[in-house]
């Protein structure tokens, strides 16, 4: 907030919009993927209670700020998986959405950009004539493609630091921020 010169009741504005978003996610996924509605109902509430009871709480862990990435690259894959979209720039787009969420928030942003890897790999071993070369070169494109989308949001980290008269982060820092002498 302090970016936008923003307040307390800006903050809980911002909260209340990126809690909307998670739950939309979270709501087309179901969708997309189970077909009965009974039980799409049934995932609908159990999305929705868990970050609507925690916000009055001080556990931060669940709160909209640390799903929303999630969500949106959960959203993101069905739409892959559905369409079978396959390229370098489908995964760009992904690994863009990656280095995002890195910037939000650095271990949710690797956790995602991990999960994204791991399920374009799945998809190629999901095939039924599966060529272990192609896996092979995929799995190094993809561990690359999580390489670059954490050195990004870590180059971007550090180029904002700079244009803000501060020292750059170390990569300890940038990963494990409550490590820092400045915290």
């Amino acid at each position: 907030m302090e970016l936008f010169n923003g307040d307390f009741r800006g903050f809980i504005l911002v909260m209340a919009v990126i809690c909307a978003i998670t739950i939309l996610c979270a709501f087309f996924v179901i969708y997309q993927l189970v077909k009965n509605k009974f039980l799409c109902t049934i995932g609908a509430i159990a999305i929705v209670c868990p970050m609507l009871g925690m916000r009055g709480g001080l556990y931060w862990q669940l709160w909209p700020h640390r799903l929303i990435f999630p969500m949106i690259i959960l959203l993101y894959t069905v739409y892959i998986l559905r369409t079978q979209k396959q390229g370098w720039i489908w995964d760009g787009i992904a690994y863009g959405l990656c280095t995002l969420a890195t910037l939000w928030n650095t271990e949710t942003g690797m956790i995602v950009a991990v999960s994204y890897g791991a399920m374009r790999v799945s998809m190629m071993l999901s095939k039924k004539n599966v060529v272990y070369k192609k896996v092979m070169s995929v799995s190094i494109l993809q561990a690359a493609g999580i390489t670059v989308s954490l050195f990004g949001a870590y180059g971007i980290v550090n180029v904002y630091n700079l244009l803000k008269n501060s020292k750059p982060n170390t990569m300890t820092e940038f990963l494990i921020p409550l490590l820092s002498d400045s915290y």
